[in-house]
């Protein structure tokens, strides 16, 4: 049985992750920087080397009706919704795997709570801000792979 691999694409960086292969729990896998502009798709593959992999988990920015500035943020969202779509596109080309897409709204949100709640103090959690990155991956992941199994 393969895995499926969870992603939290930005625009600087994209944080991964991977289920077991039952796909019952997600787990870290790490942070690609977007040098450039880059999909790193070389980099994603080295990561993913060796592993059996099922399909792809991308966090999709769905529209929220509370946005504030919404004219300058819904641009800002149709910008990265065409980057993802062509993300998306870019793993099946060279995967050869399905791509699902999750409502990722709020991923970095709980990420950033999950973090406060560990008691994390102000100047640690500024330094590793690129974990929650990791970290939204992993729940993208999870919250796909807890809907998938109930």
């Amino acid at each position: 049985m393969g895995k499926l691999v969870g992603i939290d694409f930005g625009t600087k960086r994209i944080g991964v992750s991977i289920s077991d292969s039952d796909k019952k729990i997600a787990f870290p896998r790490g942070i690609l920087e977007r040098e450039g502009g880059s999909y790193c798709i070389r980099v994603l593959k080295e990561l993913l080397n060796g592993e059996d992999i099922d399909g792809f988990v991308i966090g999709f920015p769905y529209k929220t009706s509370d946005i504030e500035n919404e004219k300058k943020e819904k641009n800002r969202k149709s910008e990265l919704i065409e980057e993802i779509q062509n993300y998306a596109s870019k793993l099946r080309e060279v995967f050869n795997k399905p791509v699902y897409f999750l409502d990722e709204r709020f991923t970095t949100k709980i990420a950033l709570q999950s973090m406060l709640s560990t008691g994390l103090k102000k100047q640690k959690r500024q330094k590793s801000s690129k974990k929650l990155d990791d970290v939204s991956a992993q729940l993208i992941l999870q919250a796909y792979l807890d809907r998938k199994n109930s």
